[in-house]
C-alpha cells in the first residue's frame, strides 16, 4: 500500500512536495490507522508555518518519548551540558520542538517555544530534563517559559546539577504554572547517565570493552 505524505518537518511546511512513500499495511493495520492516527494540521507561525500533529489519545509519556528522541539529535555535541528535548503541545497538537544543540547555544525550551510563537500561551510544554533557573551562558528556561505563559510543565527528571536541582520547578510553581515530574523518568536518566554521573561523583563516566584470548586461540 502507498500513502500520500507531505515531509514531517516542523520547519518545512506547505503542501508542496507531496510523494509516494512505501507503507506495507494489512487490513486490520489499516483500520488502526485511521481510527489512531487523526489529523496533520498546517498553521501559521513565526517562522512561516509548522506541521502540527494530533494524535488521539496520546499521553504524556508519548510526548516524553518524543522529547528524548529529538534531544539526542544533539548526542556528541552538548558537553557539558546534558542532551535535553522540549516538545510543546496544544489542544492535542505538538506545535513547537526544540533540543539543545550545543554548549553556549540556547536550551531546548527556547527552540521550542520560538517554534510554537503565539500557540505556546496556555500550552503543556514537555521537557526531558528539569528547566534550569539561574544565570549561566545563556539566561534561565525558567523565565522563558513563564514569559511564554504556558499552562502546565511536564519533566521527565529533576535535574542532578546540585545548581538546578528543583529550583526550575519551585520556580514554575512559584509562577502558578502546573507541573508534574518524573513522566518516563528512567528513559530520562538513561539519556543523560554520562551527564548524572558526573554531577554525582564528580568523575567522568567511562564504557570500558575489554577481550581475552580462549585456550582455543579466539578472542572472547
Amino acid at each position: 500500500m502507498y500513502l500520500q505524505t507531505p515531509p514531517i518537518s516542523r520547519y518545512s511546511l506547505g503542501p508542496s512536495n507531496f510523494k509516494l512513500v512505501p507503507f506495507p499495511i494489512s487490513r486490520s493495520g489499516l483500520h488502526f490507522l485511521t481510527k489512531r492516527v487523526c489529523e496533520s494540521l498546517t498553521s501559521g507561525g513565526r517562522h512561516g508555518g509548522f506541521v502540527g500533529i494530533r494524535c488521539q489519545g496520546e499521553d504524556d509519556g508519548f510526548y516524553m518519548r518524543r522529547c528524548v528522541e529529538i534531544a539526542r539529535k544533539g548526542i556528541g555535541c552538548t558537553s557539558p551540558n546534558p542532551m535535553v528535548g522540549c516538545v510543546v503541545v496544544k489542544d492535542g497538537k505538538i506545535v513547537g520542538e526544540g533540543f539543545h544543540p550545543k554548549a553556549g547555544q540556547p536550551h531546548a525550551e527556547v527552540f521550542a517555544l520560538r517554534d510554537a510563537g503565539d500557540l505556546a500561551e496556555n500550552s503543556t510544554a514537555y521537557v526531558s530534563l528539569e528547566p534550569c533557573n539561574h544565570y549561566g551562558r545563556t539566561p534561565p528556561c525558567t523565565e522563558a517559559l513563564i514569559k511564554a505563559k504556558v499552562k502546565k510543565v511536564v519533566v521527565g527528571m529533576v535535574d542532578p546539577n546540585p545548581i538546578v536541582a528543583s529550583k526550575g520547578v519551585e520556580r514554575l510553581r512559584d509562577a502558578g504554572i502546573d507541573v508534574t515530574v518524573g513522566v518516563e523518568g528512567e528513559l530520562c536518566k538513561k539519556l543523560i547517565e554520562a551527564f548524572t554521573h558526573l554531577m554525582l561523583t564528580g568523575k567522568p563516566f567511562i564504557t570500558l570493552r575489554t577481550e581475552v584470548t580462549s585456550n582455543e586461540g579466539g578472542w572472547v
